[in-house]
């Protein structure tokens, strides 16, 4: 089966405009989540599902230049995006991953892959029963599961958040749920990227670390965290989106 992971990456974010596109180490962040995600032992390769949106265009020239897969889907409706990037990819499972996530750490990705692949469920996650920090979500599904998921719903929440309608539908669905193993203090911390403070925090966490091996990964985060206090009170104020609206 072909595992694919896509990437939900567009420019016109509200609380910090194209911070995908921003650099740290050299790099933008989404070249080294793409980087990240390629140390994966199961993901087969990666695809970046982007709006058609002419901002996005600096997306689709790096992807090319990383020759990584890349589709131009609607703005608004990311599920069908996605949809639509597994069918370019040829994808049997998706492996869905949020561009504002650019530490992300393969080795979790590899964990909620392989309880997918062994539990028979249909829907696996680390994120929905939060088992690791805000920036490290996974959820892992098949292209056939999303298919239908699109034909079904026209809810806007639904379409915005790719996968919502499968894990608020536990009946429909078989849905299985990454075990916790970290200490509760761990998963408090934020590191996903959304505004000034989280990309400050995320930068001082590339500075440190990726000079010293640039596959580091969540263990030495946590680490870090716990060698400089401080770090956590950089972004510790920020209220994460709500998936509903209302």
């Amino acid at each position: 089966m072909n595992i694919v992971a896509i990437i939900e990456a567009r420019m016109l974010s509200t609380r910090l405009p194209g911070k995908v596109m921003h650099k740290v180490q050299g790099k933008t962040f989404l070249e080294h989540m793409i980087y990240r995600i390629s140390r994966s032992v199961y993901v087969d390769s990666v695809c970046v599902a982007t709006s058609i949106h002419e901002s996005c265009d600096p997306i689709v020239d790096l992807c090319k230049y990383l020759n990584v897969g890349v589709y131009r889907g609607s703005e608004e409706d990311v599920l069908d995006r996605v949809v639509k990037a597994g069918k370019f990819s040829n994808a049997d499972i998706i492996v869905e991953l949020c561009g504002d996530n650019p530490l992300i750490d393969p080795d979790i990705i590899d964990q909620v892959c392989e309880l997918y692949l062994n539990s028979g469920a249909e829907f696996c996650s680390n994120a929905i029963k939060r088992v690791h920090p805000i920036g490290m979500d996974v959820k892992v599904f098949s292209q056939s599961v999303i298919e239908e998921v699109e034909k079904l719903t026209n809810d806007p929440d639904d379409r915005e958040h790719v996968s919502l309608y499968v894990y608020e539908n536990p009946k429909r669905y078989n849905i299985v749920h990454l075990p916790l193993s970290l200490k509760e203090k761990y998963i408090n911390h934020r590191l996903t990227l959304d505004t000034k403070e989280d990309e400050k925090l995320i930068k001082i966490i590339f500075d440190e670390l990726y000079p010293v091996t640039k596959d580091f990964r969540l263990k030495d985060i946590l680490t870090l965290f716990d060698n400089n206090l401080k770090l956590d009170f950089i972004n510790s104020n920020i209220k994460q989106k709500l998936v509903h609206k209302d």
